[in-house]
């Protein structure tokens, strides 16, 4: 995890890199900085979380090392949440790269609570995650 600091000129210089690097490689730096700047009312946050999408939605089902369990953990923590992109996009990585350990964290969106039970495009994007998340989880 990264050392606590607010933000700060290295904060700003670090996501003005990830940002324009935009390497799949870099979102457990993404996740772990996204983290701690949702803490605070960070002008880094938008940044990053943009980052964060585009980074999830080009997860492959090869790529799950390139999160930790904590990381996870912190992007399932989002799925409660009401921002429909990043849950989207969530759903999307953890369809691709999540382990079994996400199951109880989506199963409410697939069951229609939350913000599924507003958003259509999030409870079939839920259901359909869940499926994959159950057979991934038999089979480890």
């Amino acid at each position: 995890m990264l050392p606590f600091f607010r933000f700060s000129t290295v904060t700003r210089a670090t996501t003005g890199c990830l940002v324009e690097m935009d390497d799949l490689r870099s979102i457990g730096v993404v996740t772990d900085l996204w983290h701690r700047e949702t803490q605070y009312a960070s002008p880094a946050r938008p940044r990053l979380e943009a980052l964060l999408i585009r980074l999830l939605l080009r997860l492959s089902p090869d790529d799950g090392y390139l999160l930790d369990r904590r990381q996870w953990r912190h992007l399932c923590g989002e799925l409660s949440g009401y921002n429909a992109s990043l849950v989207l996009a969530v759903l999307a990585g953890l369809k691709e790269a999540g382990g079994g350990e996400a199951i109880c964290h989506v199963q409410p969106l697939a069951e229609g609570r939350g913000l599924a039970a507003r958003n259509e495009e999030v409870h079939v994007a839920a259901r359909e995650c869940l499926l994959v998340l159950q057979t991934r989880s038999v089979s480890e």
